[in-house]
């Protein structure tokens, strides 16, 4: 399948605790070669005449699947970020925004996926993209900047989408955290979808960068849901601004 400018990558879960307690049914198939998940349990269609479906996309990662000499899984934490993640950094530097958007019913995978197991753990297999993004951020940037050409600097924005409103996650680690501190999103004819009046504080080290991921998620709205006990009922936004300093100033965005 050809690349384009907005890719799509399929994560397959391993099975929780209470499916493994059970005598499960492996209904969904997915191919890492092929990029191809096969549905293979026809009750889940309205076919007339069910069947299994076939659907490709640009990547396939299957928790299912016998570990390498090493230990290994096929499409674990290190394989999804060097396919969806590490691209981000390259097109960071060159000048290109970038947005990783993590879809999924509660319980599917999505906090795992972005920040790992252990959200304060900087390495290691089970660390996720969010801190492997980072590492990689600042490894790149210190390799760039021994060239002497420029000087970049990294500063980080967390924002919340909750109720139809954002609220700044960063200003209310500022103010204190009980009221939401509201801004506006905006449109410029130049900068293009902006903030207005964010918090945008400068970054140096992966460390002060997750130290703000874990402000901001305590201060996120979150319920108890029967699926996931830690299930948030908002939207959040992490982002990093990269500002290129030379003879001429450039900027490149990276959301997830």
């Amino acid at each position: 399948m050809p690349m384009g400018p907005i890719r799509v990558a399929v994560r397959i879960r391993p099975l929780n605790t209470k499916e493994a307690s059970g005598k499960p049914e492996l209904v969904v198939v997915g191919d890492r070669i092929t990029s191809v998940v096969t549905l293979n349990e026809p009750m889940l269609t309205d076919l007339p005449t069910p069947r299994p479906l076939a659907f490709q996309f640009d990547s396939v990662f299957s928790s299912f699947g016998c570990p390498d000499r090493f230990g290994r899984v096929a499409g674990g934490q290190l394989e999804v970020y060097e396919v969806i993640g590490r691209p981000l950094v390259l097109n960071a530097f060159k000048g290109y925004n970038s947005c990783l958007f993590a879809y999924g019913q509660t319980g599917s995978g999505k906090t795992y996926t972005m920040m790992g197991g252990d959200t304060n753990s900087l390495d290691g297999d089970d660390s996720g993209v969010m801190p492997r993004l980072c590492r990689e951020l600042f490894e790149t940037l210190a390799r760039v900047e021994a060239e002497g050409h420029s000087r970049w600097r990294v500063l980080v924005g967390y924002v919340e989408v909750y109720n139809e409103r954002v609220s700044d996650l960063l200003a209310k680690r500022r103010r204190g955290a009980k009221e939401d501190v509201f801004v506006d999103v905006r449109e410029h004819p130049t900068r293009g979808v902006f903030i207005e009046g964010q918090q945008l504080p400068e970054v140096s080290t992966v460390r002060e960068v997750l130290d703000l991921v874990e402000v901001g998620n305590g201060i996120r709205h979150t319920a108890a849901t029967k699926m996931n006990e830690r299930s948030s009922r908002s939207h959040a936004i992490f982002m990093f601004l990269l500002h290129e300093e030379r003879s001429m100033q450039t900027a490149t965005g990276l959301n997830m």
